[in-house]
């Protein structure tokens, strides 16, 4: 990121530590390396960040159980379709 805007690793480390200001030129230009809009920038919450990740990882892990719930039902269903319909072909040959 130092390469990108031209300053040296020290003078970037500042900013990420916050022991530096950062004028709205620069804020522009790391917006616009990490591609993203300066507000985006500006607003950005870590804690925010983190709650979000931690209600998509709880989404996601709800969906794979619902997803597990559904394998077994099919496969419940296609057994079920089968003894309905050896069922029938044996009361047939009877």
């Amino acid at each position: 990121m130092a390469a990108k805007l031209d300053i040296t690793r020290s003078s970037y480390s500042k900013i990420e530590s916050g022991s530096t200001d950062v004028n709205l030129s620069r804020l522009e230009q790391i917006a616009y390396i990490l591609d993203v809009k300066l507000i985006d920038l500006l607003s950005f919450d870590p804690e925010q960040e983190m709650r979000d990740a931690s209600r998509y990882l709880s989404t996601l892990a709800q969906i794979r159980e619902k997803d597990r719930c559904i394998e077994l039902l099919l496969r419940q269903i296609v057994e079920l379709a089968h003894q309905l319909k050896f069922g029938r072909e044996n009361a047939d040959n009877k």
